[in-house]
């Protein structure tokens, strides 16, 4: 899981001489290809009157790289201390002034604060590298874009209202997301691929607000094609649930993602272009109803 950010600007855009920054960040993988949802988007008046467009895109990649301190120490305190977080800019003349590769001949002129992001360049915190124009996401935030052209990436930026509630009050437990909790009832359906493992034994609260306390001894992994880590599980009572709780978070670590539509959902580690996961529902519904493999 590893922060990704896309950086632009719009020079001159604004009443009085004023540029916009925007900035699109997301939590990618090793493949510098791979989209997911965003995590944060910045659309932000630059607070001074810039010079000229590297100047207004160097202002950009100090807005982003400010929210980026915090986002990499939220990602460090859950267990995914990052290395330095590639920013993507699409004007070399700014990519130049953060990496020290080029040298203005009136430097003083861009305002100071500006040179921070050099400053954690520097530090390695932070790499910044060049990237086309159409292929830069925060490019979206910055300026006015063709009916057909919004309409197209809009989906990229943001999710169905009712899809997040589904998803945040059925498929996550109350856990915090960490764990997965089975009835002992649908062991057939995936006893294949389960294998036992001593695990601590836990207490957790439950969506409808009473405590469970499951055994530690019965605990065990999930072994799933297309996947080549196994996913710790616990195996409870029938009685002590009304139905599986599967948290989302042990699914997709370390590096995994998923895809939602109303209707369905795929889960991918980063083994394989394959799903090792799927599930679906009714739009309407609150609970989904995950496919586990069959046996082979």
């Amino acid at each position: 899981m590893l922060l990704r950010i896309h950086s632009d600007a719009s020079y001159l855009n604004r009443a009085k001489s004023g540029s916009t920054a925007g900035g699109f960040h997301f939590l990618g993988s090793l493949d510098e290809d791979f989209l997911n949802g965003p995590i944060f988007c910045c659309c932000t008046l630059i607070p001074v009157v810039c010079a000229a467009v590297s100047e207004a895109e160097y202002a950009a990649l100090y807005a982003n790289c400010q929210v980026a301190i915090d986002e990499r120490r939220t990602c460090c305190s859950i267990g995914h201390p990052q290395p330095p977080t590639n920013v993507v800019c699409d004007n070399e003349c700014a990519v130049g002034l953060a990496t020290e590769t080029i040298r203005p001949r009136k430097s003083k002129a861009i305002d100071m604060r500006f040179d921070w992001t050099r400053d954690r360049v520097r530090q390695g915190q932070f790499t910044v590298t060049w990237i086309s124009g159409p292929l830069n996401k925060g490019d979206f935030f910055t300026k006015a874009l063709p009916v057909h052209t919004h309409q197209a990436l809009a989906p990229l930026y943001s999710h169905a209202p009712t899809l997040t509630a589904a998803v945040t009050d059925r498929l996550i437990s109350d856990t915090g997301a960490t764990h997965i909790l089975l009835r002992r009832s649908s062991f057939p359906s995936f006893s294949h691929l389960f294998s036992p493992k001593v695990l601590p034994s836990l207490t957790f609260s439950l969506p409808d607000g009473a405590s469970l306390h499951a055994d530690g001894s019965l605990g065990g992994s999930l072994k799933f094609p297309h996947r080549r880590l196994p996913v710790d599980c616990y195996v409870c009572p029938g009685s002590s649930l009304s139905h599986n709780l599967v948290g989302v978070s042990p699914l997709l670590r370390p590096d995994g993602h998923a895809i939602y539509t109303p209707t369905d959902v795929r889960f991918f580690s980063s083994d394989s272009p394959e799903p090792f996961l799927t599930g679906s529902k009714a739009a309407s519904d609150d609970l989904w109803c995950l496919q586990f493999p069959r046996p082979i």
